[in-house]
C-alpha cells in the first residue's frame, strides 16, 4: 500500500513546487501592475500584456491548487487506511 502512495506524494510535492513558482511569478506581475507609469497612454500595450499574463497565471494557479487538493485528499484517504 505504501508503494501505491508514493506516486501521489511525488505528485503532491510537484504541484506544491509548481504553485510556489506560479505565486512568485504572479507576485512579480502584480508588482509590475502597481507601477503608475503603466497606466499612461504610452504603456497601454504593456498594461494589456501584463493583465493577460496575470489572468493566465491566476487560472493556472487555481487549477494547480484544485489538483493539489484532490491529490492531498487521496493521500489522506490512503494514509488513513494504512493506519487502520
Amino acid at each position: 500500500m505504501r508503494k501505491k502512495l508514493s506516486p501521489f506524494r511525488k505528485q503532491q510535492a510537484s504541484l506544491e513546487t509548481q504553485m510556489e513558482k506560479l505565486q512568485k511569478k504572479l507576485g512579480e506581475v502584480e508588482r509590475a501592475l502597481a507601477d503608475p507609469v503603466l497606466y499612461e497612454e504610452s504603456s497601454k500595450i504593456r498594461l494589456k500584456e501584463l493583465l493577460g499574463e496575470q489572468a493566465g497565471l491566476k487560472r493556472k494557479l487555481e487549477d494547480a491548487e484544485s489538483e493539489w487538493l484532490d491529490v492531498s485528499e487521496t493521500v489522506e484517504d490512503m494514509e488513513a487506511r494504512l493506519s487502520v
